[in-house]
């Protein structure tokens, strides 16, 4: 998922986006695109950033099942192994971001 960032403004390692704060590594002066890698999320919120999600939709893609969730308005798609026990429609989230699932694109 592609989203807008801007510098906190707080001088922080930190961009503002439409699903909150995310931590960065580099000061950044400008602002950038972030990618969310859908591969990379953990379903336990572990990692340098979570969202609070609710859950959308569960789609079954074979090894792959397909979690659609909302966060701060925003509709966003992670990928997990099928064999996962993964949260039902409706239910509450913690969606962990390692570092490796943010990428900025600049």
């Amino acid at each position: 998922y592609l989203l807008e960032g801007t510098p906190a403004s707080d001088g922080t390692r930190a961009l503002e986006t439409a699903v909150g704060r995310l931590p960065m590594t580099e000061p950044l002066r400008a602002k950038v695109t972030v990618l969310i890698r859908p591969d990379s999320a953990r379903i336990d919120g572990e990692g340098t950033a979570a969202l609070e999600a609710t859950v959308v939709q569960k789609t079954f893609r074979g090894g792959l099942t397909q979690l659609d969730a909302v966060t701060t308005g925003v509709s966003l798609r992670f990928d997990f192994p099928s064999q996962m026990s993964l949260p039902r429609p409706g239910e509450k989230i913690r969606i962990g971001l390692p570092a490796d699932a943010i990428q900025v694109i600049p």
